[in-house]
């Protein structure tokens, strides 16, 4: 069986590729950046990724990355794409042959600390319902032992 062509795999990356031009203009771009812009690759092809990503400042990092002939990171960065909605991602460019820049985008998923997945609100809840009815217990078990007299059967900890 032959090796399918470079494209064809590119195609099936669930990272977002574009082939770019110096001046931000999308040459190429698989399914995947498509998606997460909101565009169809048919409509994004020749129109400007910054434009698209609502990110003026992608263009010097464009041309910083084709004068200097080496790759160039934005960490973490928040775009505003189709419909409103916002991205946060990671994007590498790569210089690559003929003057074109090889853009990839990486989506960070949401912080899904502990605190912040619906499972802990559960339970710290929970953990609330229980402790409750636990501090009414101690309580009511101080006051009978002051009551008392401080009887040794009693022991408040």
């Amino acid at each position: 069986m032959p090796a399918p062509e470079d494209t064809e795999l590119l195609i099936l990356l669930s990272t977002g590729l574009a082939l770019v031009e110096p001046d931000g203009r999308m040459q190429w771009l698989n399914p995947a950046l498509g998606e997460m812009l909101d565009v169809g690759s048919r409509t994004a092809v020749g129109q400007n990724l910054s434009a698209l990503l609502r990110y003026p400042a992608l263009l010097p990092h464009l041309a910083r990355t084709l004068s200097e002939g080496r790759a160039f990171y934005l960490r973490g960065t928040a775009f505003h794409v189709g419909r409103g909605r916002d991205l946060v991602a990671d994007v590498t460019m790569q210089p690559v042959a003929e003057e074109r820049v090889l853009v990839e985008v990486h989506p960070l998923t949401p912080d899904l600390t502990p605190a912040a997945t619906p499972l802990s609100a559960t339970l710290r809840g929970l953990a609330h319902e229980v402790k409750n009815p636990l501090a009414g217990l101690r309580g009511a078990a101080q006051q009978i032992s002051t009551e008392r007299g401080g009887h040794p059967g009693f022991r408040s900890s």
